[in-house]
């Protein structure tokens, strides 16, 4: 079974992806973790093992999230000298498509095309063999089941027991599983196991890693929440700075007045000292007024009682 293209559309995180793969060459799709490398070849699996029809866990777990589609897979491959078209779209409506030119050319759709590709599959590929070669990313590598009844696995180790050359192969192959496996338990050892033990420490450093990633996306988060407390934070503090010049300015104002006022005050202080002096000297001239009027007037009485004993005194002589 050879594959020539395979199509991809909205299956789990991958919209749409084709993979063309060249004719006896082998074929290396790199890219990094959670890319959809997986993806693609679970996408044939699932094209071969469910009707598109299927509500089977393992067909609702590969729609896409948070988008209303339905995935699709569409493959071409050829089986010795048939070639096919195999497409399916997987929903309640489900869509399936066999077409096959060669051998037998014929065009099938819905369960009738499903069932033809089983039975080419049947007819033509060692299914044993190839379901015990499907490994993903993450799984056992324990060694697969089922294999006793792969028929090409059987010829091949019929041929290997009737060629001499072939003698002691299945003691070479228990030599190269010891390398890795345990007789007894099929317990890994040597290389593999420390190979386990180096992923189950890397695993447990990329748990360490995602707690820590977790721990600064809440970070992340409590900032964004944050932010808008954080302006208007900043806009009072803008207000506040405002309002404080404004107090700045009216409080060297007030002291400004307050000098004003105290120089004031001594101006004050200093007018009314001169008042005061003035009002003391006015008093004391109008008591040395009134004492210079009484004098005055004592004067003139004086002088008119002078006067009168004079005149008595000139008319007594003339008189006798």
């Amino acid at each position: 079974m050879r594959y020539q293209r395979l199509l991809v559309r909205n299956f789990r995180g991958v919209r749409e992806a084709e993979v063309t793969f060249p004719d006896g060459r082998l074929l290396v799709i790199e890219g990094p973790n959670e890319a959809g490398k997986s993806s693609l070849v679970e996408a044939i699996w699932l094209l071969f093992d469910y009707p598109a029809e299927s509500n089977a866990e393992e067909v609702r777990s590969v729609r896409p999230a948070g988008l209303d589609a339905d995935p699709e897979v569409e493959l071409e491959f050829s089986l010795g000298a048939v070639r096919c078209r195999y497409r399916k779209v997987f929903g309640r409506r489900g869509v399936t498509e066999l077409e096959t030119v060669g051998e037998v050319t014929r065009r099938l759709t819905g369960r009738e095309a499903h069932d033809a590709a089983k039975q080419l599959l049947r007819e033509r590929v060692d299914e044993a063999l190839l379901r015990a070669l499907r490994v993903l990313q993450g799984q056992s590598l324990l060694p697969p089941s089922g294999l006793d009844g792969s028929p090409g696995l059987q010829r091949a180790l019929d041929a290997g027991a009737a060629d001499t050359v072939g003698e002691g192969i299945f003691e070479r192959v228990r030599e190269a599983c010891r390398q890795y496996w345990t007789d007894k338990r099929w317990a890994a050892t040597g290389d593999l196991r420390q190979a386990m033990l180096d992923r189950d420490q890397a695993r447990e450093l990329v748990e360490k890693l995602e707690q820590r990633v977790a721990r600064l996306a809440a970070l992340e988060q409590r900032v964004a929440e944050l932010e808008p407390e954080r302006d208007g934070l900043r806009e009072e503090e803008a207000q506040l700075k405002a309002r404080l010049a404004e107090l700045a300015e009216q409080r060297a104002a007030f002291e400004e007045a307050r000098r004003e006022a105290e120089l004031a005050e001594q101006a004050a202080e200093t007018a009314g000292e001169r008042r005061r002096r003035l009002e003391s000297e006015v008093q004391q001239r109008e008591a040395a007024r009134r004492e210079a009027a009484a004098l005055e007037r004592e004067v003139r009485e004086l002088a008119g009682g002078a006067g009168s004993a004079a005149g008595g005194s000139n008319r007594g002589p003339a008189a006798g």
